[in-house]
């Protein structure tokens, strides 16, 4: 696979991998962006610069206006297991790709959507994008 793992000392122990800091993390740097709006408006500047971004939303079709044709945007199921079951399939293949920069929206917040805000938090460490 093509996703960064951090690995323990031998002698350390942990419940699960995915209590890692970095678990489920894309080669591609992975940036949570606060809202569908700053990611798609990020996107678009950042593509207009000539950079190769793409842009993960969830559950909603995009409207006229938020479609962008230099920066592909992948929507996601707005169903919090089919969302899950299909968002590390795509990352692995926007890594595959080799796109600059992964700008994903935070998901719904609403109950089930909490493993996968968690996961993308794990993804994308610290990367975040200002309102």
């Amino acid at each position: 696979m093509h996703y960064a793992r951090i690995e323990a000392d031998e002698g350390a122990s942990r419940a699960s991998p995915g209590q890692d800091k970095r678990h489920y993390a894309p080669r591609t740097p992975l940036v949570r962006a606060p809202s569908r709006r700053t990611a798609l408006e990020s996107a678009r500047s950042l593509a207009d610069r000539g950079e190769r971004v793409s842009v993960v939303l969830f559950g909603d079709s995009l409207r006229q206006d938020e479609q962008d044709p230099h920066a592909p945007i992948h929507v996601l199921p707005g169903d919090p297991e089919a969302a899950g079951a299909a968002l590390f399939a795509l990352l692995y293949e926007l890594d595959r790709q080799k796109y600059a920069l992964i700008l994903v929206e935070p998901p719904p917040d609403a109950p089930g959507w909490e493993a996968i805000a968690d996961r993308i938090a794990r993804a994308s460490s610290a990367n975040t994008l200002g309102v």
